[in-house]
């Protein structure tokens, strides 16, 4: 069963994304925010990884930056969720960063989960 890595402060979503995933046939694993979601990551080594970016204690943007960088979470493909003109700051200053797919709060979830299921091939 593929395992996905749901990275969010806040909680609807995460439930949200947590419903979906079961509903795809992945196994969710949840993180209310950056540390937690990296800690997450290596010690279960997901097959996708969905982050928000505004999260507190660490965001999505330090996360993501790590995540890229360390050769064990590198190639794990990375979906973002979040607000638009967050994410175009971000793409416009790290542009060697690479996500598979962003998608704006508030989304649609039937896209989202199609978009996963793509990627993870399922």
């Amino acid at each position: 069963m593929k395992k996905v890595l749901v990275i969010d402060d806040n909680e609807e979503t995460r439930e949200l994304l947590y419903l979906g995933m079961i509903h795809i046939g992945a196994r969710p694993i949840l993180a209310s925010d950056g540390r937690e979601g990296l800690e997450l990551a290596r010690k279960e080594s997901p097959d996708l990884i969905i982050t928000d970016m505004a999260m507190p204690v660490q965001d999505g943007f330090s996360t993501l930056a790590t995540l890229k960088s360390e050769a064990g979470l590198s190639k794990i493909p990375v979906v973002v969720i979040t607000s638009k003109g967050i994410m175009e700051s971000f793409i416009a200053k790290n542009q060697s960063i690479k996500i598979e797919a962003f998608f704006e709060k508030p989304f649609e979830v039937d896209v989202l989960l199609d978009k996963v299921q793509e990627l993870l091939g399922i």
